[in-house]
């Protein structure tokens, strides 16, 4: 029985890396702090380890742990640098030190990143392709960018067994932070669709996010390789945004005309510096990402990893509808 620890454990992604792993058998040890929600964590074999990666207590690690995946991150477009960097780069940095001293046999160390880090707005991104600089103006893929070089001069100079695994945009079950507040809108009738809504996005579940760590815990030609996570089709904000109104019965979304979407953007983050707005409705981050398409290459992790993303995009987002229906109900 190999052995995993998983950062993060208690968020929406870590939560499905957990459920995979104990399907392939393995024994879980859960990272979660004292505060931590850990209700999608009660199931028989996910044990508890507490810890906080961005405070400088010492870190306490299970014992012959074979798989540590660091999925724990600061996951928000409006957060600023100290937090990100904080959480991110020096919360990666600690976990790395207590690895070092308490893992001598670790087999695997999985980053869950960001494709944000090759950019966006372009197609077929990659690394030898890269989009638009979103880390310019988001010091979350700031962060991610540096908590990336830090790992990749672990495992240059003291063979950390690397692999980095950069999800693009994760939405499904589970995911109150993106779908639970694309849901709420959508209850709200609230404008959600610049233009036309024909922008496309590569989304991909957590689920699959999950089976790509899989595949990169115990592909032996995944070490020291960064691989691309992402959907096998782009899909429109129209089309997505259009079934989750369907699926909860409420009319189609409104859209906002892009110069309208601009400016309320342009003065809402202007307000931000002024005054306590800790989540403004629209960001440039977000219009500029409703408002340009981005699709990444996956050849590499197809070809390499062994990863294949599913390809029915209607079950996905039916599956993300039902989980919302579910918890808003549970929720009364």
């Amino acid at each position: 029985m190999a052995t995993a620890l998983v950062t993060g454990a208690s968020g929406f992604i870590g939560s499905h890396i957990c459920d995979l792993l104990l399907a392939h058998g393995c024994r879980v040890f859960a990272m979660v702090r004292r505060t931590s929600d850990t209700s999608l964590l009660r199931r028989p074999g996910v044990e508890l380890v507490y810890a906080d990666l961005a405070s400088r207590a010492a870190i306490v690690l299970p014992s012959a742990v074979d798989y540590v995946v660091h999925s724990a991150s600061v996951v928000s477009d409006t957060a600023g640098r100290s937090a990100c960097r904080e959480m991110i780069v020096e919360g990666t940095r600690r976990l790395v030190s207590a690895v070092r001293t308490q893992c001598p046999n670790l087999a695997r160390f999985v980053f869950v990143s960001t494709a944000l880090v090759l950019g966006y707005g372009s197609e077929q991104i990659s690394e030898r392709r890269p989009g638009r600089r979103s880390a310019l103006f988001l010091p979350y893929v700031q962060a991610k960018r540096a908590a990336e070089r830090l790992l990749q001069e672990e495992f240059r100079n003291n063979g950390l067994p690397l692999v980095i695994v950069r999800p693009s945009d994760v939405l499904g079950p589970r995911d109150r932070t993106s779908c639970g507040k694309l849901f709420e809108a959508v209850e709200e009738n609230s404008p959600l669709l610049v233009g036309r809504g024909d922008s496309r996005l590569s989304f991909c579940t957590g689920e699959e996010v999950a089976r790509a760590v899989w595949l990169a815990c115990t592909n032996p030609a995944a070490v020291g390789r960064a691989f691309t996570v992402a959907g096998s089709v782009p899909v429109t904000w129209s089309r997505v945004l259009g079934s989750f109104a369907r699926g909860l019965g409420c009319p189609s979304p409104r859209a906002m005309p892009a110069f309208a979407a601009f400016w309320a953007a342009l003065v809402l983050e202007a307000a931000r510096l002024y005054l306590p707005i800790s989540e403004p409705p629209v960001t440039f981050y977000r219009f500029r990402r409703a408002s340009t398409s981005s699709s990444y290459d996956t050849t590499d992790t197809a070809r390499d990893l062994g990863f294949v993303p599913d390809s029915d995009v209607d079950a996905k987002l039916t599956a993300t509808v039902e989980w919302y229906r579910t918890c808003r109900i549970s929720d009364r």
